[in-house]
């Protein structure tokens, strides 16, 4: 694909984001987070940013940028019953824009690029050309 037409397929993405709008139950969720909160302030904010990224690009997305540990501990963040995946479609629209989604769809397997188990370099390089 040539930067031009990356270009304006970027355009129309950003197009589309700013006429979106987030999940109805977004700013509840974190005023409620916020205010039940206990633990190191880091923690809180990189679960907002998670949550409002999510939202934008999907929440497979976040699973392939955070490790599970680190993914479960932001939806804790926000309550017990908590899942992205109820806030979050399976991709948003930039979720196109990651290189990790990218890939999982070339090799049609999620789970292993999300747990770290694929790891062909070859792929990658033919996604990011």
């Amino acid at each position: 694909m040539k930067n031009t037409e990356r270009d304006l397929i970027r355009k129309q993405e950003s197009s589309k984001l700013m006429k979106e709008d987030l999940h109805p139950d977004t700013e509840e969720i974190i005023k409620e987070a916020c205010g039940n909160f206990k633990g190191q302030m880091n923690t809180l904010e990189s679960a907002i940013g998670a949550l409002y990224i999510g939202q934008i690009y999907g929440w497979r997305v976040l699973r392939i940028c955070h490790g599970s540990n680190t993914y479960n501990k932001y939806e804790k963040v926000f309550g017990e019953n908590f899942k992205f995946k109820d806030y979050c479609p399976d991709k948003g629209t930039l979720g196109r824009r990651n290189v990790g989604l990218a890939l999982a769809e070339k090799i049609n397997s999620f789970w292993k690029v999300a747990t770290g188990k694929y790891k062909e370099d070859k792929d990658l390089k033919s996604i990011e050309e």
